[in-house]
């Protein structure tokens, strides 16, 4: 698994979010609001939480949710429960709501990854997430837990000791 960023960095931008990629772990396909075609390596999986996860906040949660969550019983609960949430898209600079700044694996194989993400929200305090993805119809797809949540956990942490920081130490991304 890897332990340091990879050499091939680079951010994209969604909305807010400046999201990672790397043009080997991906997503090496952009269509619209689908980005695809990661690598079936741990580091493809973590770069696709990045992004599904990050997806699932806008108005194009529904066709995200059609082609990258995982089947099953936590996905028809996110569905229903999504769609009780207002669709709003986020504005503003990149980086203004949060910044993604790292990642720890829990656990990682060739069919699912599951890993905490790293993030400094807007008012500079640390937070992670935990959440998995799994390996489905040829790509990383991300499994909602049981009760159809996109994560399983959000809590603050006091700083970065323990994360695989994205850009060799750097928590300030830009992008490239």
């Amino acid at each position: 698994m890897p332990t340091r960023s990879p050499a091939d960095l680079k951010w994209m931008t969604y909305q807010t979010y400046l999201l990672p990629a790397s043009p080997t772990a991906g997503p090496l396909k952009v269509d619209g609001p689908l980005w695809s075609c990661f690598a079936r390596t741990p580091l493809g999986g973590v770069l696709a939480l990045h992004v599904i996860w990050a997806k699932m906040g806008g108005s194009d949660w529904r066709t995200v949710l059609e082609k990258q969550i995982a089947r099953g019983p936590g996905r028809d609960l996110l569905v229903a429960e999504r769609g009780k949430l207002p669709v709003t898209d986020k504005t503003g600079a990149p980086g203004s709501d949060g910044t993604f700044l790292g990642f720890r694996f829990l656990s990682a194989s060739k069919d699912e990854v599951t890993a905490t993400i790293l993030v400094r929200t807007a008012d500079g305090r640390y937070g992670a997430l935990t959440a998995s993805v799994v390996w489905e119809d040829g790509d990383w797809k991300l499994r909602p837990t049981l009760t159809g949540a996109i994560s399983e956990s959000i809590t603050s942490v006091s700083g970065t000791d323990g994360f695989v920081l994205w850009g060799a130490g750097s928590d300030s991304p830009s992008v490239s």
